[in-house]
């Protein structure tokens, strides 16, 4: 009767619990109708999108007391020396067999605790889109301390084929990209000038004012003829 009880105690106040959520977000992609979000949940996913798994895990409170203080080290009378309760979040292939984001999580004092107790972290995992169909993944939340701790989750979502007038925008753009001047080589190419708070740029676009404004003729020309002293050896190189 006393094991059974150490058994139940310590699974009431020691052994974690976690569970795990999931959702699929898509961020930054331009909308194919006028109004529409331009962030999606689970909902649209294009051939080439970049897609964004969040992941929060959430760790039940332990024990009777709400928002107990957090021990230092896990339930391990026989080590010699502390060992703290440590998390990891992956994503995997359906089955487990491929592993596509790992996530390591930060120690547990710096999750988000609420009223309960509970202790939650979210973690944000991303892969590419490359193929239309349906996409079945798994996130795992692994222990380090305990056996049977681990837990999962199943992350399920369709990827569409690009339609005509996405792929019309894509291709339009990229035709502009193409179309722009290139940068000019020469006068003023590639030039560091000063800027009146005394950082950088780079000016290759727009034709920048004579560095020698305002210096006699004789400085001028010592100045070009080293210049072109400089270039010569260049070239010799």
């Amino acid at each position: 009767a006393t094991e059974v009880a150490d058994v139940g105690a310590f699974l009431a106040c020691v052994f974690p619990r976690g569970a795990l959520e999931a959702r699929v977000v898509v961020q930054g992609e331009e909308s194919d109708d006028e109004g529409e979000s331009s962030a999606s949940d689970g909902a649209l996913v294009l051939v080439g999108d970049l897609v964004t798994v969040q992941v929060t895990f959430t760790l039940a409170t332990r024990g009777k007391e709400q928002r107990a203080e957090l021990p230092a080290s896990c339930h391990a009378p026989q080590l010699p020396q502390a060992k703290p309760e440590s998390w990891v979040v992956l994503l995997t292939a359906e089955g487990g067999g491929l592993v596509m984001g790992v996530k390591l999580a930060p120690p547990l004092r710096e999750w988000k605790m609420d009223a309960s107790g509970s202790l939650s972290w979210t973690a944000s995992l991303q892969l590419q889109a490359d193929k239309a169909g349906e996409r079945r993944l798994e996130a795992h939340a692994a222990c380090s301390a305990y056996c049977d701790a681990d837990v999962r989750a199943e992350v399920r979502f369709d990827v569409r084929a690009m339609s005509p007038k996405k792929e019309k925008k894509l291709a339009a753009k990229a035709a502009r990209e193409a179309a722009k001047p290139a940068k000019k080589f020469g006068h003023g190419a590639g030039i560091l000038v000063a800027d009146s708070d005394g950082s950088q740029e780079e000016d290759s676009d727009e034709e920048d004012e004579d560095p020698l404004a305002g210096v006699d003729a004789e400085t001028r020309t010592a100045v070009l003829q080293a210049q072109m002293e400089g270039l010569r050896c260049c070239g010799d190189c």
